[in-house]
């Protein structure tokens, strides 16, 4: 299937305006005049733009070979440099580019393969068997650096109706094609350079990421404009080391998203003077003016910041522009005046343009639209109007309000938005609270808190004679989205506001998502409790809070403990472990804690009960937050205590039979006689396996080990090649959660011979994003720092680990597998007593944690009547 096939879908494609510059063509130019010029820099490689100019006709003549006219092909890489071959290759040869997420799961990544019908992928990671892992009969192809001595033919092709498909996330969490033409691409490229002032040697920076994000756009930007890109690789070095860079570089323009900003200044050091960057174009989330007063520190007089707005659907269609002498506010920034040829209205539900200061859906018209979604012809018609003369109108779902001409952003109105400039489907919570034992209904909702975040609120209906709890609810959602995605509050509500049509009024959620700021009097008589209440509601972004609150039902969560401790330890100097909020979940019971020193080793979650104890051992973060996950569905007279790690010191001097040592000396304090039920998940497994081990020895009995998805340990061999491999495979890990990433490393690395002990243990030193989103706050770098070690530490400790012996006690092993594949993973090896193999619907990054403490509750329960 051809190009033309879906512009057949599409009413009037945009002309192409052969005005605005087409960046294949000034390649060719730039490599002409000045071959000498520096064109992209990545770490110590770097191209000419004659050397870029060569390898992009090499590469277009690939393309133009083996894969026919007017046809899709697909981009799909890591390395920045390649990338940007890749794509002006594809522009040069008349076809169209499809970026691909090198991390994508297979399914989405066949999903988008099958959309198009490509026949060709560019990449460079060369699968062994690309119809295998595409889905599709597709040819993969790397790109071409020719040598100096090559004589390479120009290529000449037809332009491309359509310049590339930009696939996000759909309504239904199915990926959605968005139609870009080569006007809407030049428009982008001509309002982003002239934004950035971009000319030909001008040195400007991108983070890289490889074929995600606005890549693609930055390379035909500077190549269009004869500038020097700058690529630095935020996977590889972390975004430490980036504001030095941006300095020792000589960068004179960038883009960046507001977070890297407030990372930069994290360091607390203000003062850092950067005396070439004189333009900064901020996208992709909420700008605050204090965003705006930190550049301004360092950048040098006469620069200029520009806080852009627009979809993926249209060209930048908005800006704000902070001169010099810009007097600075407070709070969210304007997203601005209309710039280019676009028309900005503010409507209402109807469609009816409504007054100034009343806010609405903001409806864009402009001649550089994208042409509608791939395949999807009803939502093209929904969201597009054609307005002849290649002009088209674009509901954008972005809801605003005009103000003296300016327009100010107040967030989505339909069930998409951007948390930490990535979409998130809002029906994907819905849908996962839905498939919640007893939820009725559900919806979420989303509001800006008082530094212009989004923030995400989930609401949930009880079946008719049930009871909701929305803390657990919560707790149940942690391992059912992405940590982006988790909402910090469940509200329970006896019914969902509707309109009276029967849809859901979206408006009156949006009303209801945001916490009241009255502020009341704390009432503490200690001192200690009244610090404690001022830190919950500075960590939490509430105002009303009281000593008795709950850490977890305020919408507390592991990243939001673990701040606090960090506050704490800085202000009194007691350094407490950030699971004590587990089981001191209020400013009262906290103080009583800290004060006290009252933590062990054991956290006695609930003692009370006529069962055995079930131990839960911490995961590989250090972690046993997730404990909570279970206890909320297990019996109310099970007996529950959860190991917490070492402190940092003596768990990194430790090996796994070490650790199981120790712990099972502090368990033994709390608890001294057995018989008892263990159970870890994933990482966390192989250090409750050998505690059982050793306890058997010691003469104590074990009834049951749970095994929460890991891997069982086997002897390692290592074969030509293998680190290579295992180097391969991380490098497609690096935008993932840092659950999904450690835990897909262990099973890859697993898989190729355990192989990676020093290669994991070097990647993940080096990866500053490695706990989820890049760090936002001082105490969130102190958290990173702590969370690498201890990671760096028991992945290595796991891969080197073999058991001295088996056990006797029988395991039970929840597998998260959607194909309920029966097969023990190899644990049948290591225990006289069989494995019962239990299905949990999900993949190990989506396990089911609630089921999961179903059957672990059934599982502890046979045992204890046994």
């Amino acid at each position: 299937m051809t190009v033309g096939t879906f512009l057949g879908m599409c009413s009037d494609a945009a002309p192409v305006d052969r005005t605005l510059p087409h960046a294949a063509d000034a390649l060719r130019d730039f490599a002409s005049r000045a071959p000498d010029r520096v064109a992209i820099v990545l770490g110590t490689a770097s191209l000419t733009y004659r050397e870029l100019d060569r390898a992009v006709d090499a590469t277009a003549l690939l393309v133009v070979d083996r894969c026919p006219a007017d046809s899709f092909v697909g981009l799909r890489f890591n390395d920045g440099v390649d990338y940007a071959i890749a794509t002006l290759a594809v522009a040069r040869a008349g076809r169209t580019s499809v970026p691909l997420d090198p991390t994508a799961p297979p399914e989405l990544l066949i999903s988008m393969v099958d959309a198009t019908e490509m026949t060709l992928v560019l990449t460079d990671s060369v699968p062994a068997d690309a119809e295998a892992e595409l889905g599709r009969p597709v040819l993969a192809l790397a790109v071409r650096r020719p040598a100096e001595s090559e004589d390479v033919s120009p290529v000449h092709a037809a332009g491309a109706s359509i310049a590339g498909v930009v696939f996000t996330s759909g309504s239904t969490g199915a990926p959605k094609g968005i139609l870009i033409p080569p006007a809407m691409r030049q428009a982008l490229a001509q309002i982003l350079g002239e934004g950035l002032d971009l000319r030909p040697g001008r040195r400007v920076a991108m983070l890289s990421a490889g074929s995600v994000g606005p890549s693609e756009l930055m390379f035909h930007v500077s190549v269009s404009c004869g500038a020097s890109l700058h690529l630095f690789d935020v996977r590889v070095a972390g975004l430490a080391p980036f504001r030095t860079w941006l300095r020792d570089a000589d960068i004179e323009a960038a883009t960046l998203v507001p977070t890297v900003v407030r990372h930069m200044a994290a360091d607390g050091a203000e003062d850092f003077p950067l005396p070439h960057l004189r333009r900064v174009w901020l996208f992709g989330e909420s700008v605050a003016w204090e965003d705006v007063a930190l550049l301004r520190r360092w950048m040098p007089r006469g620069s200029q910041v520009i806080n852009a707005f627009g979809q993926t659907e249209t060209v930048a269609v908005t800006k704000t522009t902070i001169n010099p002498h810009s007097r600075l506010g407070t709070g969210p920034l304007p997203i601005g005046e209309v710039v280019g040829d676009s028309i900005v209205r503010i409507v209402d539900a109807a469609g009816r343009e409504v007054a100034e200061g009343e806010p609405g859906e903001v409806v864009v018209e402009s001649g550089y639209c994208a042409l509608g979604y791939l395949n999807d012809p009803e939502q093209t018609a929904r969201v597009f109007t054609d307005l002849g003369n290649g002009r088209r109108r674009v509901r954008t779902g972005d809801r605003a309000v005009r103000e003296r001409g300016v327009l100010r952003y107040l967030g989505r109105i339909d069930a998409q938005v951007q948390i930490g400039g990535v979409r998130v489907e809002l029906g994907d919570i819905e849908s996962a609270l839905r498939r919640l034992d007893d939820v009725a209904a559900a919806a979420a909702a989303t509001y800006l808190d008082r530094s212009g975040q989004t923030r995400l609120v989930a609401f949930a209906v009880p079946r008719t004679g049930s009871s909701l709890d929305g803390a657990q609810l919560r707790d149940a959602l942690v391992h059912m989205v992405a940590r982006h995605a988790l909402p910090d509050r469940v509200i329970v509500v006896d019914e969902l506001p509707q309109m009276s049509g029967g849809k859901i009024d979206r408006s009156e959620l949006h009303a209801r998502a945001e916490p009241e700021r009255t502020s009341r009097s704390i009432g503490a008589d200690e001192p200690l409790v009244e610090m404690l209440t001022k830190l919950f509601a500075s960590v939490l972004d509430i105002d009303d809070v009281t000593p008795k609150d709950d850490f977890f039902e305020l919408g507390g969560d592991s990243l939001r403990a673990m701040r606090l401790f960090v506050r704490i330890e800085q202000m009194t100097g007691i350094e407490a472990p950030a699971s004590l909020i587990f089981t001191s979940a209020t400013p009262q019971a906290l103080a009583g804690a800290l004060a006290e020193r009252g933590w062990g080793q054991v956290a006695v979650i609930e003692e009370a009960g006529s069962r055995m104890p079930l131990v839960f051992v911490h995961d590989g973060h250090g972690e046993i937050m997730y404990v909570r996950a279970y206890s909320a569905y297990l019996p109310d007279d099970q007996p529950i205590l959860a190991v917490r790690p070492f402190e940092s010191e003596d768990l990194l001097a430790q090996s796994i039979p070490d650790l199981a040592a120790g712990y099972i000396k502090h368990l033994r304090e709390v608890w001294p006689e057995g018989p008892y039920a263990l159970y870890g998940h994933s990482l966390g497994g192989l250090i409750a396996f050998e505690m059982t081990r050793q306890l058997e020895l010691g003469g104590k009995e074990v009834a049951v080990l749970g095994l929460g998805d890991s891997f069982a340990p086997e002897k390692k061999s290592f074969g030509p090649g293998i680190v290579a491999r295992a180097r391969g495979r991380w490098r497609e890990l690096q935008l993932f959660d840092n659950r999904e990433k450690v835990s897909i490393a262990l099973n890859l690395l697993k898989r190729q011979a355990r192989a990676g002990t020093t290669l994991l243990r070097a990647a993940l030193e080096k990866d500053p994003i490695l706990t989820g989103a890049t760090p936002a706050t001082a105490e969130d770098h102190v958290v990173r720092e702590r969370r690498v070690r201890v990671l760096t530490h028991l992945a290595e400790s796991a891969f080197s680990y073999l058991p001295e012996s088996r056990i006797s006690a029988p395991i039970a092993l929840l597998r998260a597998d959607p194909a309920h594949n029966k097969d023990h993973g190899g644990w049948a090896a290591w225990t006289t007593s069989g494995v019962e193999v239990i299905a949990i619907p999900g993949n190990h990054f989506t396990f089911d944690h609630a089921r999961a403490a179903q059957h672990l509750g059934q599982v502890v329960d046979e045992a204890t009547r046994t």
